[in-house]
Formats: structure tokens, C-alpha cells, sequence
């Protein structure tokens, strides 16, 4: 994954294994100040994704993005994107 350094990052579905990977490589600079939002419909905090979340570079979010109300909730200009929201019909 290339380095992203010094950037405002939102990650949906967060909780899930590629968003907690994308987040944990994201760490990897302290300078990255990262948004993860999730509302756990799939599953629910483990010790693994309360170790992530719980650093100080994360603001976790529990937000359902299918309702579209809830956008306003989100913080505006990102710099970066992972939109990993799974979303069942």
C-alpha cells in the first residue's frame, strides 16, 4: 500500500477486515488523521478493532450510511476515500 502522509481519511465500513487492514496501514504515519465509521449491522467491537479504533489518529464514527440523513453527521474535505460500505438488500 503506498504511504499516505498527513491526510484527513474517511473509512466506511470501518469494522470489516479490508477497512480495519486500510486503517491499521494508515497508522502507520501518526500524522493521519483518521475518520472510521461503521453502525456494526454485520457484527460487532472485538479486541482487534477497539485497539484500532482506540488510537488517538482514529475518531470512530457509528453511523448508518444507508440512511441518508445521516451524512450530516460526517466531518466535510476529506483528503482521502475508502468506501468499503456493505450494504444488503
Amino acid at each position: 500500500m503506498k504511504k499516505i502522509l498527513n491526510r484527513k481519511v474517511l473509512v466506511t465500513g470501518a469494522s470489516g477486515f479490508i477497512g480495519l487492514n486500510i486503517i491499521k496501514n494508515l497508522l502507520i504515519d501518526k500524522s493521519n488523521d483518521i475518520y472510521a465509521v461503521d453502525n456494526y449491522s454485520r457484527g460487532s467491537l472485538d479486541d482487534y478493532s477497539e485497539k484500532i479504533f482506540s488510537n488517538e489518529s482514529v475518531t470512530f464514527i457509528n453511523l448508518d450510511l444507508t440512511n441518508s440523513n445521516e451524512y450530516q453527521r460526517l466531518p466535510k474535505d476529506f483528503d482521502h476515500i475508502y468506501h468499503l460500505l456493505l450494504w444488503w438488500v
